[in-house]
């Protein structure tokens, strides 16, 4: 497995890398003023960070988590599959540079999961064991019985309310006049 871990923490360090390049480019255009380069090196920041922020975390669950590297980019998957289930449409009445930037993660997102989709489970470790087969009766299926309504179902008795309470007593709020003279 070290072979594959090292592939792991090689692509971290490519992910790492294209974001110092994203920056420099975006510093760059920024001394330059040009409203097209500072655009195309914005977007580039804005996905390569997030993109990259998936292998850190990816690579810092195997180091200092001390999780098999399989296991952890199986999990690194998962969360990646349901953040991509899971997010929504951004809020409208937010700024552009928050749903600019939640696009840019969503997109960052789908990128890392399509790329860790090559490695192939068998391929890097091996057939795993067969199921076993089944040798026993299978479990009994509890009986079905009809669903009794709700009105129909026992329930403890209520007792009936004596006194409402003041629910139904006339409340001087703000709108009842007090004084009748006062309108």
């Amino acid at each position: 497995m070290t072979i594959f871990r090292d592939h792991l923490f090689k692509m971290c360090e490519q992910a790492v890398d294209a974001v110092i390049r994203a920056r420099s480019d975006l510093r760059d255009a920024m001394d330059k003023h040009e409203d097209t380069a500072l655009a195309a090196a914005m977007d580039q920041a804005a996905h390569t960070v997030p993109y990259a922020r998936w292998w850190i975390d990816l690579t810092r669950t195997i180091e200092h988590g001390g999780l098999d590297p399989m296991i952890a980019l199986t999990n690194a998957r998962t969360a990646a599959r349901q953040s991509l289930l899971q997010s929504g449409q951004p809020i409208p009445n937010r700024s552009w540079f928050t749903i600019a930037q939640s696009h840019a993660t969503a997109e960052a997102t789908r990128r890392f999961y399509h790329d860790t989709a090559i490695f192939n489970v068998e391929a890097i470790t091996g057939p795993g064991p067969s199921a076993p087969s089944i040798t026993g009766p299978a479990y009994p299926t509890p009986p079905r019985t009809t669903a009794t309504p709700p009105h129909q179902a026992t329930h403890p008795a209520w007792r009936p309310a004596i006194n409402p309470g003041p629910v139904l007593r006339p409340h001087p709020g703000p709108d009842t006049p007090l004084d009748p003279n006062r309108w």
